[in-house]
């Protein structure tokens, strides 16, 4: 038998086809690289997901409470002596609304004192959210944050008023009513809501904009 060479093994072995070292590196960087680019994509559209739920969830729940706003202010009623839009004096501003509604309760015979507040909790907080205060007043006072992030400012108020004359012809916006003989001739609220549905980062807007007609006024 004819043994080969140590010479010619190596020869041999240097011509067979591999991976280098450097080869390996380039294919493993390459993969790194494609890797990374897979994951940056996976994680925007995940961030683009998580802002669009969000970005939903804060329209409905601004419309919601737009809504049911609508439906307790359209109720509100007078305390004898009063104006309508009165908890004990002249409460309508262009920031807050302040009054009585039956509206809650299925008998319709108990008033209950409702407040809408914007820019300002219950207990002095400065936020710029709409807080919602039902039985004002009372031991049992509760409050609830209905809408976050309004930022209307004084060139869109939250609140006004739509009002009649002493002859019953409709008369121009009020944005205060000052007096309960102005407070007695609202017919109707308009509400206005800016809300910033991406705070913190670059704005979203969403303006929501409603009238509530208020029924027991309708003899004017």
């Amino acid at each position: 038998m004819k043994l080969r060479s140590s010479s010619s093994v190596q020869k041999r072995h240097r011509h067979e086809a591999g991976l280098t070292l450097v080869e390996l590196l380039i294919a493993m960087s390459i993969l790194a690289v494609v890797t990374t680019m897979v994951l940056m994509n996976w994680f925007a559209l995940q961030r683009s997901y998580a802002y669009t739920m969000k970005n939903d969830q804060a329209r409905v729940d601004a419309r919601e409470a737009v809504t049911r706003m609508v439906m307790e202010i359209r109720s509100a009623q007078a305390l004898p002596g009063k104006a309508v839009l009165a908890g004990g004096g002249v409460d309508a501003t262009s920031e807050w609304i302040d009054f009585w509604t039956t509206f809650n309760h299925p008998d319709e015979l108990l008033l209950t004192r409702y407040v809408y507040r914007w820019g300002t909790s219950a207990t002095g907080v400065v936020t710029g959210s709409v807080y919602r205060m039902v039985d004002v007043g009372s031991a049992g006072q509760r409050e609830w944050l209905v809408v976050s992030n309004v930022i209307n400012g004084a060139a869109n108020p939250v609140f006004q008023y739509l009002s009649v004359d002493a002859y019953g012809n409709p008369s121009a916006l009020v944005a205060i009513p000052t007096s309960q003989a102005l407070l007695a001739r609202v017919s109707a609220v308009k509400i206005h809501l800016r809300v910033d549905l991406n705070p913190g980062k670059s704005p979203t807007y969403m303006d929501i904009k409603t009238t509530a007609q208020l029924r027991n006024q309708r003899q004017f």
